[in-house]
């Protein structure tokens, strides 16, 4: 018998870290929307942040600055 979505939800839930992380980009690259779909703006969105680098109009943030304000904010 397959499992429910609520008993998937806690199995995948008790996975280390990273496994879930793998498991999220598994499930959404699994979802109908094309790769197609969306690939212009992603470009362009890559495309103006580089500039901005490229520029120094970008600043720069620590990834442990950010992640501890993300989970501080969302848990």
């Amino acid at each position: 018998m397959p499992l429910t979505m609520e008993q998937t939800a806690t199995e995948a839930l008790s996975l280390p870290e990273r496994e879930r992380a793998r498991l999220a980009h598994l499930l959404l690259a699994s979802l109908e929307c094309g790769e197609d779909d969306f690939a212009d703006e992603w470009d362009a969105e890559i495309a103006r942040r580089v500039d901005e680098v490229n520029r120094a109009a970008a600043r720069g943030r620590p990834a442990a600055d950010v992640v501890r304000e993300v989970r501080a904010r969302y848990g």
